[in-house]
């Protein structure tokens, strides 16, 4: 058996010692939220190789690195984690991956020991460049830095406890009671007494009270209530709002009126020549079509007689140029 040197054993031991990892510095190059792992990039080299061979190397970036927060299984204290966050890695003696997929204890998947993929990230350790500004040196501070800036004072959407104890000692506990002894007073005339009171009320009727037909003696009935809708019941329209002569008649004057649901249509209309039988005198426009009509005023037996497209005829014999009246009446709305 060959003896090895103390200059090869020292090579051995390097050689050996290189591809264990206990702790390094690192920096975050990604985080994953929902699994809160990171990406870590080892912020110092290692030393490669033995003898005059030996070179330094940068360390590969870590996948997949549980990043540490301080808590239990159902509770915990988080902190935002972003790119170029400083960490302190430490490497597990074995393989976690079993223990990472299942949280259990399981045997080691492979035979590694204090390797790259083993990593822990504990976020927080700072180098001298990124030491905190200022540092509370007497109490506890969790919060933003700031960026370094230390602890911060919260604006003036905050009151600070001294306010509150301020605020607190001018006000009294929830459900206390008053004791006033009963003074007695007299209002004056700006105030009406119980009794005033009642007596007035006594007069007036409830609100959505109704009145009978009888008890309306005054004002304007819309149409819809059964009035007119106006102070007045007759109104005269256009001529020819209300009817068309027939030929060789004259429609003089036609006047429309309403009483409540029932109108009346009075039509003066002159025959300019003589003529015997049935004569058309005019045509009612639709709209305003009577249901009955009056007999014609000059006295014959024979009356007026409405067409249902609204021809108004007559049976008689009239000379020239007779005037005849003719009353019509009907129903407004239902």
């Amino acid at each position: 058996m060959t003896s090895l040197s103390p200059r090869d054993i020292a090579d051995l031991k390097r050689e050996i010692f290189s591809s264990l990892h206990c702790a390094l510095p690192g920096l975050v190059v990604s985080f994953d939220p929902e699994t809160q792992t990171a990406a870590i990039q080892p912020a110092l080299k290692r030393t490669r190789g033995t003898g005059k061979g030996t070179e330094q190397v940068e360390l590969p970036v870590i996948r997949d690195v549980p990043v540490f927060f301080p808590g239990s299984r159902d509770s915990a204290i988080t902190w935002p984690v972003s790119e170029g966050d400083e960490c302190l890695l430490i490497f597990a003696d074995t393989d976690i991956d079993s223990w990472f997929d299942s949280g259990d204890a399981e045997e080691p998947v492979s035979t590694r020991q204090h390797s790259l993929p083993d990593a822990f990230a504990f976020i927080g350790f700072r180098s001298r460049l990124n030491a905190l500004e200022t540092f509370p040196e007497s109490a506890s501070f969790f919060g933003s830095s700031g960026g370094g800036s230390g602890p911060h004072d919260h604006d003036d959407r905050y009151y600070t406890e001294s306010e509150i104890d301020t605020m607190l000692a001018g006000k009294s506990d929830t459900g206390h009671t008053h004791n006033y002894a009963a003074a007695s007073h007299t209002h004056d005339d700006r105030y009406f007494t119980e009794s005033e009171v009642t007596t007035k009320l006594a007069g007036k009727s409830d609100t959505g009270h109704k009145h009978a037909a009888g008890d309306i003696t005054s004002g304007v009935l819309t149409v819809a209530r059964g009035g007119t809708g106006s102070s007045g019941i007759t109104w005269t329209q256009t001529i020819s709002e209300v009817a068309v002569a027939a030929s060789g008649c004259t429609i003089n004057s036609a006047t429309y009126c309403v009483w409540g649901k029932l109108a009346q249509i009075h039509l003066r209309v002159t025959k300019s020549a003589a003529a015997s039988g049935v004569v058309d005198l005019c045509t009612i426009v639709a709209g305003k079509r009577p249901y009955y009509l009056a007999p014609a005023q000059w006295g014959w037996n024979n009356g007026a007689l409405i067409k249902a497209n609204g021809l108004v005829q007559i049976y008689a014999t009239l000379n020239a140029n007779t005037t005849v009246d003719i009353y019509a009446f009907y129903l407004v709305g239902n």
